[in-house]
C-alpha cells in the first residue's frame, strides 16, 4: 500500500499545528499543506489564501497535478479566522468570516470531490470562534 495523501488548510498553528506534524511524521502519509505564508518541514506546501475563490481553484489545480493518478485519503478544512469588523469583504465580495471559515472550504471540497478515494475522510473544524460567550461583541 502506498502513502496517505492528505490534504489540509489550517495546519501552520494551534491544533491544526500539532494534527499537521504529527500526521506529517508519519512515515505512511503524504501531506499537502495549503495555507498564505508559513512552511512547515515535511509537508509539501501549497500556497492558498482562502480569501479568494479563485485562489482556491487555483490550489486545487496544484493539488490534483501533485497527485495524480491517486486519489486523496483525507481532506481536513481546518482554517479560520475571526474579523472583527462585519463590514470587511473577500475579493468575491463576502464577508470575509464566513467565507474563509465556510464558503472557500465547502468550495475546495466541491472542487475535490472528483479526487477523493471512494472511502476518503473528510474533516471539517471549527472553534470558540463562533461561539458567542467566547467572542461576545462589544
Amino acid at each position: 500500500m502506498g502513502k496517505l495523501n492528505i490534504v489540509m488548510t489550517g495546519g501552520t498553528s494551534g491544533f491544526g499545528g500539532i494534527t499537521a506534524k504529527e500526521l506529517i511524521n508519519n512515515p505512511h502519509t503524504r501531506v499537502f499543506l495549503g495555507n498564505r505564508n508559513k512552511e512547515i518541514q515535511g509537508a509539501e506546501h501549497i500556497p492558498l489564501n482562502l480569501n479568494s475563490l479563485e485562489n482556491v481553484r487555483s490550489f486545487v489545480s496544484e493539488i490534483t497535478k501533485k497527485i495524480k493518478p491517486k486519489k486523496i485519503q483525507v481532506l481536513i478544512c481546518n482554517a479560520g479566522l475571526n474579523h472583527p469588523d462585519i463590514n470587511s469583504r473577500t475579493v468575491d465580495g463576502f464577508e470575509t468570516t464566513f467565507a474563509v471559515n465556510h464558503l472557500a472550504h465547502f468550495y475546495l471540497l466541491r472542487l475535490l470531490m472528483p479526487y477523493l478515494d471512494t472511502n476518503a475522510r473528510i474533516i471539517m473544524t471549527t472553534s470558540g470562534t463562533h461561539d458567542p460567550s467566547e467572542n461576545a461583541m462589544v
